[in-house]
This record gives structure tokens, C-alpha cells and sequence, in this order.
């Protein structure tokens, strides 16, 4: 038996298969993550059981092109939870679909889309264009208006209620209260807190 595992870990090293390509990642425990360097859950991996400010710590910055994770996550372009997030909830196959592939530099748990562990109010933590751009919600006691909404690259949204809701949970609130559109374009939308 353990020659024919040294073989065949010796047959996948030749034909460039890693070992973790084979892996059971999908028994992670609560509050975990599973980066990938290469897209559907193969490549070199690492295991994050916490928030971690900078995955140049762990020689994984800018590397992650899929990911597995156990509860809801927020992974950001920037160290220190900065620049471009999305939550996410579930496995990602490929990164490349939302725009993260190779682009992760920070990750943390996050307890729902609701809290996001945002504190300061709704300007302060957007600088530099983060998620929906600089300045772009007006915040309130429980809700933030964003007049003309844009995606993270400053272009125009598609109009529809789950838009709406999505450019909302990106921007790290609740579901959108209200949405406007016009033109197929989404023109005015309230997010709750």
C-alpha cells in the first residue's frame, strides 16, 4: 500500500499534478477559508482560520484564484481589508468570475453581509474607490442613498431589483430599500445598514 501511494504521488509530480489537487478541502471547520493559487480548488493552498491583514505574511498575496470558505467572508484587493471586497458566502470556482483572481491581499470572517465590521461611518471606509467608489453614498441613522451607483470599475449598473441588492451587499449593507432606474440603468438606490 505505501508503495503504490509513493508511486502515484511520484506519477502525479511528473505529470505536474500537486498533491492538493486531490485534497479534501472540503471538510474545513467553522470560520475557515482555503485559498487555492489556481482556479477550481487546485495548486497550492493555504488554510486561513481567521481574519489575516496581509497575505504576504503567508507568501500567498495576489496568488488566490479560487477559494473555499465556511460561513461569510469578506475578501479585499488591499492589505488591511482596503481597495476593492466582496463578501462571499460559498465555494468560488474561479475568482476571475467576480473580479478577485490573483487580487487578494486581505480576508476576514464576517459574521452576515450585513456587518462587515465597519465602524466609522460609510465615507471614511471608502476612500480610494473602494467598492462603489469615493463619496458615493450619502449615509444615514439606518440606510445609505447612493444617487447615480457605480460598480467598482465606476461604470454604470444594469437595472433590476437583484442589482439593486447586489451592488448593495457589495458595498457591505443590507438589502436594497429602494431602487430607481432609468434607461436600463440603475439610477438611485437605498441600501438598508
Amino acid at each position: 500500500m505505501l508503495r503504490t501511494k509513493t508511486l502515484l504521488l511520484a506519477l502525479m509530480t511528473t505529470i505536474g499534478l500537486a498533491p492538493t489537487a486531490f485534497a479534501d478541502h472540503g471538510r474545513i471547520g467553522p470560520g475557515e477559508a482555503v485559498l487555492f493559487a489556481d482556479p477550481n480548488f487546485r495548486g497550492a493552498s493555504r488554510v486561513i482560520g481567521g481574519p489575516e491583514t496581509n497575505l504576504s505574511y503567508i507568501r500567498f498575496n495576489d496568488t488566490v484564484s479560487s477559494i473555499r470558505v465556511r460561513g461569510t467572508w469578506e475578501i479585499c484587493a488591499d492589505p488591511n481589508f482596503r481597495g476593492r471586497c466582496r463578501i462571499i458566502s460559498g465555494p468560488e470556482h474561479r475568482l476571475s468570475d467576480i473580479r478577485m483572481n490573483d487580487n487578494i491581499s486581505s480576508l476576514r470572517p464576517v459574521s452576515g453581509r450585513r456587518n462587515v465590521g465597519y465602524d466609522r461611518g460609510y465615507g471614511d471606509n471608502h476612500r480610494g474607490g473602494r467598492r462603489g467608489g469615493a463619496g458615493q453614498g450619502v449615509s444615514g441613522t439606518r440606510t445609505v442613498f447612493f444617487p447615480s451607483p457605480r460598480d467598482a470599475y465606476g461604470d454604470s449598473i444594469r437595472s433590476g431589483r437583484s442589482r439593486a441588492d447586489e451592488f448593495c451587499y457589495d458595498n457591505g449593507l443590507g438589502r436594497a430599500v429602494y431602487s430607481g432606474s432609468s434607461r436600463g440603468k440603475l439610477v438611485d438606490v437605498l441600501c438598508g445598514r
